[in-house]
């Protein structure tokens, strides 16, 4: 019996069944919207009536799509509620994986990834990723996030790759480090960690939309002065077939140059993939993307130029630790010092 006020909830399917019609809604104002515009761009003068309708059939097309996304959170509650009474449910991954494909196909790597992780922890057959990955009807950019999906799950049924905690001015992030594709990057940042290297140093470029630099700066009487890098550098390892792409919330070396990284990172606040095979991505947060986020920004960044935004108190690592690690030396791969600089 209903409870007087209450209603049930609706079914998975149920709520399927609705998308399916809201998405054949979406459909036919999407061809509307073309036809329109087809139209309009036959004649000379548009007439005002015609703006009009155009610009009504605007606010209906956005009107769906805002219900779309309303029905979208409530479809993949309800999915992940099927999932935790049984995590086998076909019908709740297949509607998660729908879910994921269309994040993707949208650039929406965050959700995609924190999604998957979900799924991977709750023990996903890796084969819907696999699937996933070869869908036709995605870009190369989206199959790629279901890549790295399939590399987290063995990384996750492995559990052993090392761990790294910034405590910082606005709280604790935890990375975990990629050393089965990057083993030189991780040997090497392991060992500036555990020297205590990257006590007090600044995020000292940190652009919104973009990145968090640090790794390289400490303040001296208020200033910011050059902390110097660890008088060596070390190789990229960026080039590679198996490299590590930028999503949102990766670590990466900074460097000047080809092979000329030491000690300074960046952690990325976007989809950076002008980066992939630029720069060595070696890790992932696991925790604090929270944090991350409230790095105060230092600098305004336009396609014409790069400027610091002034009076900002810079944030920075106040201790870094590591957490746990294989076991074997960690140190850095040292380039010969005539054919490097000092490291950054």
């Amino acid at each position: 019996m209903l409870v007087h006020g209450q209603e049930n909830e609706p079914t998975l399917k149920e709520l399927l069944q609705q998308w399916q019609t809201l998405d054949g809604k979406i459909s036919a104002k999407e061809a509307e919207l073309k036809s329109a515009a087809s139209a309009s761009s036959e004649k000379p003068e548009t007439p005002p009536s015609d703006t009009q309708d155009r610009d009504k059939l605007k606010t209906e097309y956005t009107n769906l799509l805002t219900q779309a996304e309303a029905l979208i959170t409530r479809l993949e509650t309800q999915a992940k509620s099927q999932m935790a009474a049984n995590p086998n449910d076909s019908e709740a991954t297949r509607t998660l994986l729908g879910i994921m494909l269309n994040d993707a196909q949208f650039g929406r790597d965050v959700r995609v990834l924190k999604l998957g992780d979900s799924l991977i922890g709750q023990g996903i057959n890796p084969q819907y990723f696999v699937m996933a990955s070869r869908s036709e009807r995605l870009s190369i950019p989206a199959r790629e996030l279901f890549d790295e999906l399939l590399l987290r799950q063995a990384e996750a049924e492995q559990n052993d790759l090392p761990r790294v905690r910034f405590s910082t001015t606005q709280g604790e992030i935890i990375i975990e480090l990629y050393e089965n594709e990057a083993p030189d990057t991780v040997g090497n940042f392991i060992s500036l960690v555990e020297s205590g290297f990257y006590t007090d140093r600044l995020f000292h470029r940190v652009i919104d939309g973009f990145m968090a630099q640090g790794g390289g700066f400490k303040l001296q009487g208020g200033v910011q002065v050059d902390g110097e890098g660890p008088g060596y550098a070390i190789p990229c390892e960026c080039n590679s077939p198996e490299k590590r792409l930028h999503f949102t919330n990766c670590i990466s070396m900074a460097h000047a140059g080809t092979n000329t990284g030491g000690a300074q990172f960046f952690l990325t606040l976007s989809r950076t993939d002008m980066l992939d095979g630029r720069h060595t991505c070696f890790g992932r947060i696991l925790e604090g993307m929270d944090v991350l986020a409230a790095i105060k920004k230092t600098h305004i960044s336009t396609p014409q130029e790069e400027q610091p935004i002034d009076g900002v108190e810079k944030d920075k690592i106040i201790k870094a630790e590591v957490l746990r690690k294989r076991d074997h030396e960690y140190k850095p791969n040292k380039i010969e010092a005539e054919k490097s600089t000092n490291g950054q």
